[in-house]
């Protein structure tokens, strides 16, 4: 018995590359708007305090509209190709416009995938250089509370601690400047992010597995989310000590903290 080929009529192959050149618009805008995104950060970067809040607003306004602009796949689907495709297309060719919803819906979710990770880059990045200025530019001496002696910061600049007078043996506090202290906030996450991103990897692939399985996820697939799970909260907790120590003092509570999230995951 020879098979039945059905031939899409040309408005659908119109249809069909109209879809296609949209999803490739998209595309496109999206990686240039993310590519003109870093330098144009980077380039906000001043001595100011405000600085840091201002790259965090900016950044919250770009990721806004890529979202937006993802957002348009699906609803270009739903408003009106998905219709089109469903009245032309007999009942036995359902699989090509599942095919090309199918389509749109991956580049959707590959698209926010890439922006997470994009934020990750670039946030480390910024912090990074953030952090290299502030230790290079900050003044490592400050005045012994009782003689007034110079005393030199030999541990954390990053970190309140106390620093004894080689000269009369008082003990002084060291309190970061207000800039340093906004630096250490924003820095620390942000580094221990970006240095941590084949365990973040690893996370999202696990959890992808999880979500894309047909039915309820296999026992197996949700113990690997909960091991991947556990590995990168455990690798960035560890990345931000490396970062600033003064977060070794609460490493278990935080480790506690996001073990117990694995409880609210879809599956369990």
């Amino acid at each position: 018995m020879t098979a039945r080929i059905y031939a899409a009529p040309p408005h659908i192959s119109a249809l069909q590359r109209r879809w296609d050149d949209f999803l490739t618009k998209i595309e496109t805008r999206f990686h240039e708007t993310l590519d003109e995104a870093e330098p144009a950060l980077v380039d906000m970067l001043t001595d100011d305090n405000n600085s840091i809040v201002a790259i965090q607003h900016a950044w919250s306004g770009i990721r806004t509209q890529l979202q937006q602009l993802v957002s348009r796949i699906d609803d270009t689907w739903s408003d009106s190709l998905r219709r089109q495709m469903m009245e032309y297309l007999p009942g036995d060719a359902n699989g090509d416009w599942l095919i090309e919803q199918e389509r749109g819906s991956t580049l959707e979710t590959r698209l926010h995938d890439q922006l997470d990770l994009r934020e990750i880059v670039i946030m480390g990045r910024v912090g990074e250089r953030l952090r290299t200025e502030a230790m290079a530019s900050e003044t490592l001496t400050f005045a012994c509370k009782q003689c007034r002696a110079p005393l030199h910061v030999t541990t954390d600049l990053f970190t309140a601690h106390y620093e004894t007078c080689q000269y009369c043996s008082t003990i002084t506090t060291y309190e970061p400047s207000t800039r340093i202290r906004s630096v250490e906030w924003f820095a620390t996450d942000a580094l221990a992010r970006w240095r941590t991103l084949d365990a973040w990897h690893a996370l999202r692939q696990a959890s992808e597995a999880v979500r894309a399985a047909r039915g309820p996820a296999t026992e197996s697939l949700l113990l690997a989310r909960e091991h991947a799970h556990k590995a990168y909260y455990r690798s960035f907790l560890e990345a931000r000590i490396a970062v600033n120590s003064a977060h070794a003092a609460t490493f278990d509570a935080d480790l506690a903290r996001y073990e117990r999230e694995l409880i609210a995951l879809p599956g369990r």
